[in-house]
């Protein structure tokens, strides 16, 4: 994923929605880790940031109602589930396009 020029941002999101993934768009109900690493709505810094050619992998363990994030492998962070009994991955994108690859597991 491209780390400059288009933000990008990977997670959860308790509905779907069209709107990029920020506090400055959304009141909950989602997790989010951009690529400059950063998790909201946690607001709090990972561990590692990503860019074009790494692997993010997203966890939502529903019985500790937790988000973990990865990257190439290695726990970047995780913050707490908030949202309700259902949850959607989710990609954002801004401005421009992105090209990933997506494994549901």
């Amino acid at each position: 994923m491209p780390k400059k020029g288009v933000r990008t941002a990977v997670g959860f999101m308790e509905t779907p929605r069209n709107e990029y993934m920020t506090p400055d768009y959304l009141r909950g109900g989602y997790v989010s880790y951009g690529g400059a690493g950063f998790i909201y709505p946690a607001k709090a810094m990972s561990r590692a940031s990503y860019g074009e050619g790494d692997t993010i992998r997203c966890e939502l363990d529903w019985a500790a109602a937790r988000v973990t994030f990865w990257v190439n492998g290695r726990e970047a962070g995780s913050a707490a589930w908030r949202g309700g009994s259902e949850a959607y991955p989710a990609v954002s994108v801004f401005p421009g396009d992105l090209v990933c690859d997506v494994v549901m597991e």
